[in-house]
């Protein structure tokens, strides 16, 4: 079709805006009157360990379909090192551009939980505020935004119930009891040089401290 047909067709000599103002018609332009549709909503859970972290996406309507699913370095603000919050972001970012490629769209987040190593109650506050802020930075809202430590993500992740023992040994080592999916009870979880007796940690220094002993003359 010409420029001349296409214009001869397309030209209204002017139109009424929403607030009652004229305005002239320009067929080349995108009308902005049509409905886009919501972006579908989507949540995203995270274990975020001191050595390792894993991050899901999921449908946030009644299907609750994982559509993706991204492993990263740890990120535990004390023992990570400095470059965790980067981990983590590009961990997230990874899981929701997976699933935005999914979807073919990308998703709007409804909500994030994420378990988070180090994250207990004396730093709370401080790992939220950090953690928040980065992921502001992929257009995540802080309110939709919940951090705990990783103890409670590994007992509810059992599926015992809401009462019962977590006893973690992993990087580090800790025994919890819970009551109503809250931890009431801990012991150990003091970090490496003052405890996780147990932990991975733990072994190695003993593997090492007996080989140094055995190479004293």
């Amino acid at each position: 079709i010409s420029g001349d047909h296409r214009r001869a067709a397309g030209v209204r000599s002017a139109q009424r805006n929403d607030r009652g103002r004229a305005c002239a018609y320009d067929p080349d332009m995108p009308d902005t009157d049509i409905p886009r549709p919501t972006p579908p909503a989507v949540v995203i859970a995270g274990d975020i360990g001191a050595t390792r972290s894993r991050i899901q996406v999921a449908r946030a309507d009644g299907d609750r379909a994982l559509l993706a699913e991204a492993d990263g370095p740890g990120a535990n603000l004390r023992s990570s090192g400095p470059q965790a919050l980067d981990h983590l972001a590009r961990t997230v970012r990874r899981a929701l551009a997976d699933a935005g490629a999914r979807l073919e769209v990308q998703p709007r987040v409804a909500a994030v939980a994420l378990g988070v190593s180090g994250a207990g109650p004396s730093h709370a506050s401080q790992v939220r505020d950090l953690i928040t802020g980065r992921l502001a930075e992929l257009g995540i809202d802080p309110a939709t935004v919940q951090i705990g430590d990783d103890l409670r993500t590994a007992f509810l992740s059992g599926g015992v119930g809401d009462d019962g023992i977590l006893l973690l040994s992993g990087t580090g080592a800790v025994t919890v009891l819970f009551r109503g999916r809250q931890g009431v009870s801990r012991r150990d979880g003091m970090g490496w040089l003052l405890g996780d007796i147990g932990s991975a940690v733990w072994l190695g220094r003993r593997t090492l401290q007996t080989v140094a002993a055995d190479l004293d003359q």
